[in-house]
C-alpha cells in the first residue's frame, strides 16, 4: 500500500518558482507533454476502468472542471485534462480520511519552497504540481484533492464527557454510606420472604418493590433533595429574620435604659426628643369564651357561648420590663364596619391607641407583626405609618412582616400565659377575663384595656381617611417597609433583608395630618343573638351573673 502511494503521489519533485513566470520554452514543452500524456492515458489507463453512464454526475463534474477558479494562462484545468483530473480526484475520494490526510501532508512537505517570518507571523510558499511535472495553482490543487482550505479540526467526541471521568472512586466511607442507605431502604420498603426459615447462620431474604426502576427511584430522590434544599434555604432565611427581630428588641431595650422620658409623666413628653428607637409588636389572639369552667360541661361544647376578642400590643423596649396591652373587646363592642369585625379599621384604631400610650419621645419606631392580609399586611397599614411621619410623631418608621410558617413571637407568649390561667379559672363575666389577664404574670407583663363605652379607646374610619392614597401593587411579595421624614409620602420596600430598598410614592397631594379620621360606633348584638344567649347559654352561667352575661332581650328591640 505504501509503495502504491509513493508511486502515485510522491514522484520525485523539482522546484518551480511560479506557473505564471515560466518561460516560453517551458510552455511549449509542457504542451507537448500534455498531448503525449493524453494519448498514453487513453491507450493505457482508460481500458482499466469500467465507466457507467451517469448523465447527471457527468454534467456536474464537467461544470466543476470548466468553471474552476483558475486565472492562470494557460488554464491549469486544461493543462491537466478532464479525464486525468477526474481519475486523480476519484483516487483521492477512494482513500479513507486518515490516509487522505497523510497524502496531503506529505505532498505539502514535498511542495514547500521556502518559509519566513514577517511581523511575528510565520508563512510558507508552495509549488503545487500535478504528477510532479505540471505546475498548477493553489485553487486547482484544492479542487483536485476535494478540500476548501484550512479549517479547525474538531474531534467527534467534543462536548461529550469521557467515560473514565464518569467513574467514581468508591472508598470505604462511600461504600459504608451506600450500604447504610440500602439497609434503610430495605427496612422501609422491603418485604421478608415468606417461604424460608431463618436462623442465626442464615441471611434473611428481603424482596424490594418492583414498581420502582433505577430511573424512577433516582428521579424520586432528586425531588426529595430539591425539596430538602428549598426547605433548608427557607430555614436559613427564617433564622436571619429571627435574628433581626431579636436585634431590634435588644436595641429598643438598650435605648429604653438611656431614655430620660421613661421617668416623666406622659403629658410632659414632647415628641422626638430622644435619639433612640422603640419596638412594638401586635397580633390578634384566639377568642376566649364566656362562660368557661375548668370542669367543662359536655353539652356546652356544641353551643356558641359569648365571644371575647383579645388584641395585644407589646412594647418590647418598655424599660425596666416589657409590657403588653391586651385590648378586651366583647362580642357586642366590635366596630360597626360591615362584615369586617377584625378588619383594618379595628386593628389600626387599637394600634393608634397603643402608640399614643407607649410613645416616649423616640425618633424611630420599629414594628413587627405577622403577614395576615385582612388585618396587618395591607395598603392601609402603609398609609397609616406614613401618616405617623406626616404628623411628626417619628422621623423614621420601619415595618417588618414575619415570613409564613414562622409567625410566633412575643405576643403569642403573652397570650399563652393568659390561656394557662384562663383554663384553670372559672369565668362568668367580662370582668373575670380582665382579672385573668392582670393576674397571668407576677411582673405585670400583661395588662388589660377595655372599651368602657368609648372611654378606653375609639374606633376610627381609616379606610375613608386614606381613600385618596395610592396603593402599592403586589404588596404580598414584600416583607420589609420603611418610611422617613426626608421623603414624605414615599414608601421604601423590599422582600429580603439583604435586598436593596425600592421606592414608591403613595401620596402625591397635600394632606392635613392633624385632622383625625371620623369615629365608628359599635355594633350591638342582634336580637336573634341576644335570644340565643339568653335561652341557650344563660343556664351555664352562675346565677348571680346571668343578667350580666346573658341578659333578657329588651322589649324595645323586640318591637
Amino acid at each position: 500500500m505504501a509503495e502504491e502511494l509513493e508511486n502515485t503521489f510522491f514522484i520525485e519533485n523539482s522546484s518551480y518558482e511560479s506557473e505564471k513566470n515560466t518561460t516560453d520554452d517551458d510552455e511549449n514543452t509542457s504542451d507537448e507533454e500534455v498531448t503525449s500524456m493524453n494519448k498514453n492515458f487513453e491507450n493505457l489507463h482508460l481500458n482499466n476502468f469500467e465507466f457507467i453512464e451517469n448523465t447527471d454526475n457527468y454534467i456536474e463534474d464537467k461544470k466543476v472542471f470548466e468553471n474552476g477558479k483558475c486565472s492562470c494562462n494557460p488554464n491549469c484545468f486544461e493543462k491537466i485534462g478532464y479525464e486525468r483530473f477526474l481519475e486523480r480526484q476519484a483516487k483521492f475520494e477512494g482513500l479513507d480520511k486518515t490516509m487522505r490526510d497523510m497524502v496531503i501532508k506529505g505532498q505539502l512537505i514535498a511542495f514547500q519552497k521556502d518559509e519566513g517570518i514577517t511581523k511575528n507571523k510565520k508563512y510558507s510558499r508552495f509549488n503545487f504540481c500535478f504528477n510532479n511535472n505540471l505546475s498548477i495553482c493553489r485553487a486547482t490543487y484544492l479542487a483536485l484533492v476535494g478540500e476548501y482550505g484550512l479549517g479547525e479540526r474538531i474531534h467527534g467526541n467534543t462536548g461529550n464527557t469521557p467515560k473514565n471521568k464518569n467513574c467514581v472512586e468508591v472508598n470505604y466511607s462511600l461504600a459504608y454510606e451506600i450500604h447504610e442507605f440500602l439497609k434503610n431502604y430495605a427496612n422501609m420498603h422491603g418485604i421478608p420472604s415468606p417461604g424460608r426459615k431463618f436462623s442465626k447462620f442464615t441471611t434473611p431474604v428481603v424482596f424490594l418493590p418492583t414498581n420502582f426502576s433505577y430511573a424512577s427511584f433516582a428521579t424520586e430522590q432528586e425531588k426529595k433533595l430539591e425539596v430538602t434544599e428549598n426547605y433548608l434555604a427557607h430555614l436559613n432565611r427564617a433564622k436571619q429574620e429571627r435574628d433581626y427581630y431579636n436585634a431590634n428588641i435588644k436595641c429598643a431595650v438598650e435605648d429604653g435604659k438611656c431614655n430620660p422620658n421613661n421617668t416623666l409623666d406622659k403629658s410632659q413628653i414632647l415628641f422626638k426628643t430622644f435619639k433612640g428607637s422603640a419596638h412594638i409588636t401586635y397580633d390578634w389572639a384566639q377568642n376566649v369564651l364566656i362562660p368557661y369552667s375548668p370542669q367543662q360541661i359536655g353539652s356546652l361544647f356544641f353551643k356558641s357561648p359569648r365571644k371575647v376578642h383579645l388584641f395585644g400590643v407589646c412594647n418590647t423596649g418598655n424599660f425596666p420590663h416589657t409590657e403588653q396591652t391586651n385590648y378586651v373587646i366583647d362580642e357586642g363592642e366590635m366596630p360597626d364596619d360591615g362584615k369586617q369585625g377584625k378588619g383594618v379599621n379595628c386593628t389600626l384604631s387599637l394600634v393608634w391607641n397603643a402608640i399614643q400610650k407607649y410613645n416616649c419621645g423616640e425618633k424611630k419606631l420599629v414594628i413587627t407583626c405577622d403577614n395576615c392580609v385582612g388585618q396587618n399586611k395591607n395598603n392601609y397599614s402603609l398609609f397609616f405609618y406614613s401618616c405617623l411621619i406626616d404628623r411628626g410623631l417619628y422621623d423614621e418608621v420601619e415595618l417588618n412582616f414575619m415570613i409564613p410558617g414562622h409567625t410566633k413571637f412575643i405576643c403569642d407568649s403573652c397570650f399563652g400565659l393568659i390561656k394557662i390561667l384562663y383554663r384553670k379559672s372559672k369565668v362568668n363575666t367580662l370582668d373575670d377575663i380582665v382579672s385573668v389577664i392582670n393576674r397571668s404574670t407576677l411582673v405585670h407583663l400583661n395588662v388589660s384595656q377595655c372599651y368602657l363605652n368609648g372611654e378606653g379607646f375609639q374606633y376610627y374610619n381609616f379606610k375613608d381617611y386614606f381613600k385618596n392614597f395610592k396603593k402599592l401593587p403586589n404588596i404580598q411579595k414584600y416583607h420589609h417597609f420603611y418610611f422617613t421624614s426626608k421623603h414624605p409620602g414615599v414608601v421604601f420596600y423590599k422582600d429580603r433583608l439583604e435586598d436593596e430598598y425600592k421606592s414608591a410614592t403613595i401620596r402625591n397631594f397635600s394632606f392635613d395630618s392633624d385632622i383625625l379620621p371620623s369615629t365608628i360606633s359599635v355594633r350591638t348584638l342582634s336580637l336573634k343573638r341576644q335570644e340565643e344567649l339568653h335561652k341557650e347559654i344563660a343556664p351555664y352561667v352562675d346565677l348571680p351573673f346571668r343578667d350580666i352575661t346573658c341578659p333578657k332581650p329588651r322589649e324595645s328591640e323586640k318591637s
